[in-house]
């Protein structure tokens, strides 16, 4: 016993020593070295995967990041034992017309696993948003692309009755070697949560400076030029990074301008990010929106559960994520812009993910 205790501090400390250092701007994930894991199965193998796949994951995640993909787990060391249960089970029987009920009870020999974990992959942490012509990070740090239609608006990211934001899609007039038309983030449209007040960004041209554009913050019509703090959002400037970050009582938006000086190639990058934890009962909107939704546990349509650049995606989210305007106000049925199989109610999301669990995601 005393031996297999040195032996587990002797490998922890050297995958400690091991480890490699992960430069990271917005953190990272990994299994927490050290932490102890236990699992029964009815085989010593199944129950020692089941053991690892319960090891603790540290997320290391600022500015509302979340982690690229979960990162693999190992084990330095483990103990198993055999172990006897008496499991119970009903049977029904039919005798006579008539159903009986037996409670037939037996002896079972099941495993128990007891792992030690360590970090077997690091996982750095990523900003959902959308940048390029477009590449998307979700919220379950997934990526993928979406191009959609010149000219046309789709829903990016909100819930109904709260923050909805809207993108307008610019072509560029050029191919992508799969075949689609490269496309970029042109203009973004927001309603905020218990306001009247439009918000829109855009690019405009510079008077006098040929072919340079910039970033321009329109409330209500009229340009902003400084910050402006109202009543559910305030707004701040930065003329240096060429962006605008527009923060309500329950998202952050990030705005930055693009390749400003290319008349094709110009266009906004966003990033979102939660200011608190999720909405435990709303389903949430849009190309980003469902990416959240599917993070929370919810069952989303299949033809989104694709891998990266995948063309497939194109046809489903032209379909589902279409709006009729720049401050549309999704009235209709709710799982159209969700991407939801069904709707989940809030006992599931209680039981799948504690509080703390996502204070990462959040900037606050």
């Amino acid at each position: 016993m005393r031996f297999q205790a040195l032996l587990t501090l002797f490998s922890v400390a050297i995958v400690l020593f091991c480890a490699p250092l992960v430069n990271a701007g917005y953190g990272s994930c990994s299994c927490r070295t050290g932490s102890v894991a236990r699992a029964k199965a009815h085989s010593r193998k199944a129950a020692c995967d089941k053991a690892r796949s319960k090891c603790v994951v540290y997320r290391a995640c600022n500015h509302g990041a979340v982690c690229r993909m979960k990162p693999q787990c190992a084990s330095t060391s483990k103990k198993i034992t055999k172990i006897r249960e008496r499991v119970s089970k009903l049977v029904i029987k039919s005798r006579r017309g008539k159903k009986i009920k037996k409670l037939i009870t037996r002896t079972a020999v099941r495993h128990k696993c007891s792992v030690v974990c360590w970090g077997k992959t690091t996982e750095t942490c990523v900003v959902p948003g959308g940048r390029g012509d477009p590449h998307l990070t979700g919220f379950d740090g997934h990526t993928f692309d979406f191009h959609g239609v010149h000219g046309r608006f789709y829903s990016l990211f909100g819930r109904l009755g709260g923050d909805v934001l809207v993108t307008k899609i610019r072509s560029a007039k050029q191919w992508a070697k799969n075949g689609i038309e490269k496309t970029y983030f042109d203009q973004f449209g927001l309603r905020v949560l218990n306001s009247n007040d439009l918000i829109s960004v855009s690019l405009k041209l510079d008077d006098g400076h040929g072919d340079s554009w910039h970033p321009v913050l329109e409330l209500n019509g009229d340009e902003v030029q400084h910050d402006v703090y109202l009543d559910q959002a305030h707004i701040l400037t930065d003329t240096h990074d060429h962006s605008f970050t527009v923060t309500t009582r329950e998202t952050q938006f990030v705005f930055r301008a693009a390749r400003f000086e290319d008349k094709k190639r110009r266009h906004l990058d966003i990033e979102v990010t939660l200011v608190g934890e999720p909405h435990p009962t709303h389903q949430y909107l849009g190309l980003l929106g469902h990416t959240l939704n599917r993070a929370l546990g919810r069952e989303t349509l299949p033809e989104f559960a694709v891998t990266e650049r995948d063309v497939s995606i194109e046809t489903a989210m032209r379909e589902r994520f279409e709006v009729d305007s720049l401050f549309a106000q999704p009235q209709h049925d709710e799982r159209v812009l969700t991407g939801l199989v069904r709707s989940v109610s809030s006992v599931s999301f209680e039981k799948k993910h504690s509080k703390s669990s996502w204070r990462a995601m959040s900037v606050y």
